[in-house]
């Protein structure tokens, strides 16, 4: 008998987590030690919720699964699933390039992600890079906190910055924002300031040698300093 369920590899069958069913010659040998210990069969006690009726297979008490679902009672997800419920459990479906492997937390089913890579199944880029699936940072000159994810031209510029990677100061101020100079953007006082009905010039320009800002003085204007009518 031994040397039958060797030769047909019955033992090697029980091993996988999604169960097939056993050829006749195994299903002859096979039967539940507790069985004999306890002098009488068991209950099939299948999982209410994984498992497709409370029946099992008189040959070792494999309940029928729900898809997904493994265990010898039906009662957990199938590695590379997650979502144990009425409907069996959901495949992970992590990113090919995104994730490290495709499998997940069999709750949440979060997979486990590559550097600087974030999302559920890992798809998409953290707060703060762009460029996925190679997401690198965010280059805003630390006046922005997001960028657009395909591009990296950063959005919502603070401190009175502009450009794709807000480093330059908006019409109206002048400074230099980027990371290696910092000069604030401050406000063009040509002479009110922006916004000011006495305001007559759109930009100025600052001089870091003089330390002397140059309006651009509107038409009808003149003084690069004050723009006086």
């Amino acid at each position: 008998m031994k040397n039958e369920f060797l030769y047909s590899r019955c033992d090697v069958l029980q091993f996988p987590s999604l169960k097939q069913e056993l050829p006749e010659q195994c299903q002859r040998h096979t039967f539940s030690i507790s069985a004999v210990l306890h002098n009488g069969a068991l209950e099939c006690n299948c999982d209410v919720t994984g498992s497709l009726s409370l029946e099992c297979n008189p040959s070792g008490g494999q309940c029928e699964c729900k898809p997904n679902v493994v265990g010898r009672r039906c009662d957990q997800c199938a590695p590379g699933t997650y979502g144990f419920g009425p409907s069996g459990c959901r495949p992970c479906d992590c990113h090919e390039f995104g994730a490290r492997d495709n499998f997940c937390d069999d709750r949440t089913g979060q997979c486990t992600c590559i550097q600087n890579v974030g999302g559920r199944a890992c798809d998409q880029c953290l707060f703060g890079f762009w460029g996925f699936p190679q997401c690198r940072q965010c280059q805003c000159n630390g006046n922005a906190d997001v960028c657009d994810p395909l591009t990296g031209a950063c959005i919502n510029c603070r401190n009175f910055t502009s450009g794709s990677f807000c480093e330059r100061c908006e019409d109206g101020y002048y400074g230099d924002p980027r990371i290696g100079a910092r000069i604030p953007c401050r406000p063009c006082m040509c002479p009110g300031g922006p916004g000011s009905p006495a305001q007559h010039a759109d930009t100025c320009s600052f001089d870091p040698r003089s330390q002397q800002v140059f309006c651009n003085c509107r038409t009808g204007y003149t003084g690069k300093g004050k723009c006086s009518g």
